[in-house]
């Protein structure tokens, strides 16, 4: 092992004065520019092969790197008939997937409708699946939103918390007041 390093330590400083020459020989900028040269043309192949070959890159690999899954949830305590048929459900979906979308993210769509999907959901958010979480239309028992951060994943709510005094959770919500004055006219 150590016969090992102290080759690669000995190449290293051979590299080393080989370049220190080569810049002495032909100069700085001249060195700089063909050695940008060398890294474009390799780069150049590198991408050639990776599309000739139809490589994909590993997703849970990249995960494990970047700490991210490019990934966001969806949370909603609707019945699954009244959220997929409610143009205003449907609208939040198709509005978050395609902004998303833009950005090379995924929606994740998990449905609490019971206090054991509650413990279904917190227990697999824990596990830090996703990069933010949308929470809408949260009631009574199956409330998500705050545990969800105390574990550090970013939340949005849509619409006000159930309790906005003793809440610190970002929200987007409509201004019905203001909403019908100027549908009223």
């Amino acid at each position: 092992l150590f016969g090992d390093l102290r080759a690669q330590l000995a190449a290293c400083h051979i590299g080393e004065k080989q370049f220190a020459e080569l810049v002495s020989r032909h100069g700085a900028e001249e060195t700089k520019f063909y050695l940008n040269e060398v890294i474009d043309y390799a780069e150049r192949l590198t991408r050639a092969a990776i599309q000739e070959l139809g490589y994909v890159p590993n997703q849970a690999a990249r995960s494990l790197i970047t700490q991210r899954t490019d990934m966001v949830a969806l949370i909603a305590g609707e019945p699954n008939a009244r959220f997929f048929h409610d143009p205003f459900f449907e609208g939040i979906a198709r509005g978050a997937a395609q902004e998303l979308g833009e950005v090379d993210m995924r929606l994740m769509m998990l449905m609490i409708q019971s206090s054991e999907d509650l413990d279904r959901v917190q227990r697999y958010l824990l596990g830090r699946p996703v990069d933010g979480v949308l929470v809408v239309s949260e009631h009574g028992a199956n409330q998500i939103a705050e545990q969800v951060a105390a574990a550090q994943i970013p939340v949005v709510l849509g619409g006000r918390p159930t309790d906005p005094e003793h809440s610190d959770l970002a929200y987007v919500d409509n201004e019905n007041v203001r909403g019908a004055r100027l549908a009223a006219g």
